[in-house]
């Protein structure tokens, strides 16, 4: 499969959210209900355009069509689109903080084929060029074992209550990137 993986823009803000919904609503069967999955969709799940506007957020394109999205953040929100009411534009500190991993999602037709890796890979190597040594992130039930087999620990289990008062199961993850003292900050494999 010939995929390319780039940073994202804000002309594929359509094809993303649009991407999102359809990943969020075929992939999460299973881990959540019908309504746990349409108000993630309303309330969470969607573009966060500050990702784009700083561009660590990728693409992955086959023949033109966005086909997986994610990436990372240098601010705190931890996780939520652009309608999401928890959001801060507070900067974090390289030398004190987790980047936030942010916004991994896959169309159901490629979901195995190892996309989500590579751009978790591409998210890595520009976290590390900005001189993050620590991610974290919230991740779905439907993600946990995505980032368990990349190496992620999980932290602790939340119950996130949304607008509409339903209350749904995130799991806060982190991962030390193990970066050795030579010049090319590289993870450990």
């Amino acid at each position: 499969m010939n995929f390319e993986i780039r940073i994202a823009t804000m002309a594929d803000i359509q094809q993303i959210n649009s991407l999102i919904k359809d990943s969020a609503s075929e992939l999460s069967k299973g881990y959540y209900n019908e309504a746990e999955i349409s108000a993630l969709n309303k309330y969470v799940f969607g573009v966060d355009t500050s990702l784009i506007k700083d561009q660590t957020y990728y693409v992955a394109e086959l023949d033109g069509m966005i086909v997986a999205c994610g990436g990372w953040s240098k601010r705190a929100t931890m996780f939520g689109g652009d309608q999401f009411a928890n959001r801060t534009d507070l900067l974090l500190n390289p030398d004190n903080d987790a980047a936030k991993l942010r916004a991994f999602f896959c169309h159901p037709n490629f979901s195995t084929q190892g996309l989500s890796k590579a751009l978790m890979q591409t998210a890595i190597a520009s976290v590390l060029a900005s001189g993050f040594t620590r991610v974290e992130g919230y991740s779905t039930l439907t993600g946990l074992g995505f980032y368990k087999k990349l190496g992620g620990e999980q932290k602790d289990s939340v119950f996130h209550t949304l607008p509409n008062g339903m209350r749904v199961e995130l799991i806060h993850m982190e991962k030390d990137l193990g970066v050795d003292s030579s010049p090319k900050l590289r993870p450990k494999l």
